[in-house]
């Protein structure tokens, strides 16, 4: 078995493990980024196996580039204009069964916005590695006219623009048959993208989809300057940006002697000089990005585009002569040759350069590690944060001034139902003792013991805000049930699990109960007392007494309340503190989501390592 067979097996043993473990992933909080792992490895398997090569030709305006595709394909596939930007989508053109033109685009239903996973998904589908698409992305098929490419190629204006993924131009492979060094016929596709300089002046690339993301599946990149537009500096800062990116890509210069039919008059005698430098500047910039031997050829592309129309007829040298100083069907077969003897090598090579690059730089583990201890360390806080809720040393002083009063809005989301500065008092004439005593109780029950009373003050202990935490949602959150245990003289205590929120209601029902029955024994007057303020002149003196009654009884009230809560809170900071390990273990315990993933990234590790090692065999 050869090198490149053991490289496939390996990556076929991931697939198999990732499938295997397809529920796990899809449950996991990372299951997009592991997906994704599958997938790349996945599209590089079957890469391998392609025999598909593709050629992206890279340059600025002036260049030439849509007329360099146009030869090379044999047939118009891309629209050209003098001095103008004419490409503004990417376009792969390919050998087909008819001359045809493949929309790729997104279902206008779909709110989501082109991203990189339909990019790939719709050239693994040009590329023959899938044989379908998922339901949003919709193919349109239209017919290959001058008018439709230019519409498509260059209108800004196109209805759903944004939606579109990819061009895809089919060339009818029995017109391309009558080519013999035609590369189209050799499973070879063309990607033409915005030119350089269009880019640069923001009238290249619909909706900033300038193909770059293309480059990356790409085998050789010719890099087109001509006479006139030799490499700038905005060419030069994008092919750095390239190499940075993709290291694998190879590099073919081709110089396109642009004259504009110069060869009508005299030639300059400085030409000659003019495109030497022009290719000396370009050897030395291309040499800077990367040290290596560049192929470079010449080739001048109005004199070959002529003479394939031969349809100027002011045209003062024959078809064969405009060819043979073009140079082009030597450019052209000399490239179909060297492509065809390295082609399968210099395509694997690739692939496993890819293959390498991807197990390098993927630090998928220690990202997705360092956010599930960022996960521990959030629930952990959070868990603190929801103990600290209940520690009455520190909360008691906030909860004391709410407690005693008014609601202020601004300040405290809920309203605790309870104001304990008020001080109680009627102001109607009253002149009898019972009548007296019957107001103060209706206005302390209103103020402090109707039922509503229970539910406020519950609601604000649950909806307290502690370091922009709900004490209520890490409540929920953390699934915690509060253990009741009632007490048996003659048998086993009975121990019942509840909700916080109902133990809590419970023992304040209880409290107001026990106040309402106190009150009645409280706020009245003894005997004596009614006795002395029976007469109408002491009705005042009477009004007094209940005040004072009613204040110390509030007062009390209020003691008395704040003591249950601390019982309560104790309680509840013991039960939280006692029962921390089980109340985590389902999120950061040996069982968790996060254990898993945890476990989920060694496997996956250990397959990359193997793999990694057989690349570096390689």
């Amino acid at each position: 078995m050869d090198k490149i067979e053991i490289i496939k097996k390996e990556l076929v043993s991931i697939e198999n493990f990732f499938e295997s473990k397809k529920d796990e992933i899809s449950s996991s909080m990372y299951s997009k980024e592991l997906n994704k792992i599958f997938k790349d490895l996945t599209r590089i398997r079957k890469e391998i196996d392609s025999e598909t090569y593709f050629i992206s030709i890279i340059g600025g305006i002036k260049t030439g580039k849509s007329t360099l595709i146009n030869l090379l394909c044999h047939k118009n596939v891309s629209t050209t204009r003098a001095g103008v930007e004419t490409t503004k989508r990417p376009v792969i053109v390919s050998s087909g069964e008819e001359d045809k033109i493949v929309i790729f685009k997104k279902e206008e239903i779909s709110a989501l916005n082109v991203d990189d996973n339909d990019r790939n998904l719709v050239i693994d589908y040009i590329k023959g590695l899938d044989t379908s698409l998922p339901d949003p992305i919709k193919i349109i098929n239209k017919d290959l006219v001058e008018e439709e490419v230019s519409n498509l190629l260059t209108n800004d204006n196109e209805p759903d623009s944004d939606k579109i993924i990819l061009i895809n131009i089919t060339v009818d492979k029995n017109h391309l048959n009558k080519y013999d060094n035609c590369l189209l016929r050799n499973k070879i596709m063309f990607i033409d993208t915005p030119g350089l300089d269009g880019l640069e002046s923001s009238v290249g690339g619909i909706g900033n989809n300038n193909g770059h993301w293309l480059l990356n599946r790409v085998d050789l990149s010719i890099i087109l300057q001509s006479t006139v537009s030799p490499i700038n500096n905005s060419l030069d800062i994008y092919l750095k940006k390239l190499h940075e990116q993709q290291t694998n890509i190879n590099y073919m210069l081709v110089h396109n002697k642009f004259s504009l039919k110069n060869w009508l008059k005299d030639i300059s005698p400085f030409e000659n000089e003019i495109n030497k430098n022009s290719i000396k500047k370009a050897l030395e910039i291309l040499h800077k990005i990367e040290q290596k031997k560049y192929v470079c050829k010449e080739v001048d592309l109005a004199k070959a585009e002529d003479g394939f129309e031969k349809s100027n007829t002011e045209l003062k040298i024959d078809k064969d002569t405009l060819l043979e100083e073009s140079n082009f069907e030597i450019f052209e077969k000399d490239i179909y040759q060297s492509i065809e003897e390295n082609k399968k090598k210099s395509h694997i090579k690739k692939c496993v350069s890819d293959l390498e690059t991807f197990i390098t730089n993927n630090e998928f583990k220690f990202k997705i590690l360092d956010n599930l201890e960022k996960e521990k360390n959030e629930y952990k806080q959070k868990y603190k944060i929801l103990k600290d809720s209940f520690d009455w040393d520190k909360v008691k002083t906030q909860i004391e001034k709410d407690l005693d009063e008014p609601w202020d809005k601004e300040k405290q989301p809920f309203d605790d139902g309870f104001h304990f500065n008020k001080h109680i008092d009627i102001f109607e004439e009253i002149n009898a003792n019972d009548i007296l005593i019957s107001e103060f109780k209706q206005a302390i029950k209103k103020s402090f013991l109707e039922s509503s009373k229970k539910t406020n003050l519950v609601q604000y202990l649950l909806k307290r805000n502690i370091n922009n935490e709900v004490v209520e949602s890490l409540i929920d959150q953390f699934e915690i049930k509060f253990e009741n245990i009632k007490k048996n003289f003659f048998k086993k205590d009975q121990i019942n699990n509840i909700s916080f929120e109902k133990y809590l209601l419970d023992k304040v029902d209880d409290f107001i109960t026990k106040k309402m029955k106190e009150m009645d024994e409280k706020i009245t007057l003894s005997f004596y007392e009614a006795k002395k303020y029976s007469f109408k002149d002491d009705v005042s003196e009477a009004k007094l007494k209940l005040k004072t009654k009613t204040k110390e009884f509030l007062s009390q009230m209020r003691n008395e309340l704040l003591i249950l809560l601390r019982k309560i809170f104790d309680d509840f900071h013991f039960h939280l503190d006692a029962k921390e390990g089980f109340y985590l273990e389902k999120f950061i315990g040996e069982n968790s989501k996060i254990k898993n993933t945890e476990v989920l990234l060694n496997e996956i590790e250990n397959y990359l390592n193997i793999l990694k090692k057989q690349v570096e065999l390689n």
